[in-house]
């Protein structure tokens, strides 16, 4: 399935709904970033059920990195999302009555029931990372929504495992 949308049409609604032109720019520029050495020294701490802050949200687990949130939106060519998702997201977005009603619909039990959102989060670095509901994640940080409201389960920054790991890719990258 395709999108039911283009970049132009996307640009265009957002700015109709009142998503302020420089938050647009901003996720037109703004990339993903790659999280993939953080599980070499952060450790589970715990999980809760939180009100998680949609800037602090810097990847998703369905997605490389690298790639702008915009983009991740216009479902660029090899990504693992679905084009039915993303366009109900937009659909859900283009029917909402006005920005702040579709901001809360993130922080809504309705959002979590129907297809349960989640997030890791890393204490240190102050970072999210959607583990569950990538779609509703990108089309909140597109849309500039405040708050996402979420299980997050969350990890703690171990600094004898970060210095253990320095020492190593040092070593390793003087071969």
């Amino acid at each position: 399935m395709r999108l039911n949308y283009s970049s132009e049409e996307l640009e265009r609604l957002l700015l109709d709904k009142g998503v302020n032109k420089s938050h647009i720019k901003k996720i037109k520029n703004e990339k993903t970033l790659d999280l993939s050495e953080f599980s070499i020294y952060y450790e589970l701490q715990d999980e809760t059920l939180e009100y998680i802050p949609v800037n602090c949200i810097k990847t998703t687990s369905r997605v490389e990195h690298d790639i702008s949130w915009f983009d991740l939106a216009l479902l660029p060519e090899g990504i693992n999302l679905s084009a039915d998702r993303l366009n109900r997201c937009m659909d859900h977005f283009k029917k909402s009555t006005s920005l702040a009603t579709y901001y809360n619909f993130f922080v809504d039990d309705l959002c979590r029931q129907v297809d349960p959102i989640g997030f890791e989060y890393y204490d240190k670095d102050n970072i999210y990372s959607a583990s569950t509901g990538n779609h509703r994640t990108i089309f909140a940080r597109v849309t500039g929504a405040p708050y996402i409201r979420a299980k997050t389960v969350k990890f703690k920054f171990n600094q004898d495992r970060y210095n253990d790991f320095i020492k190593l890719k040092g070593t390793y990258n003087t071969f």
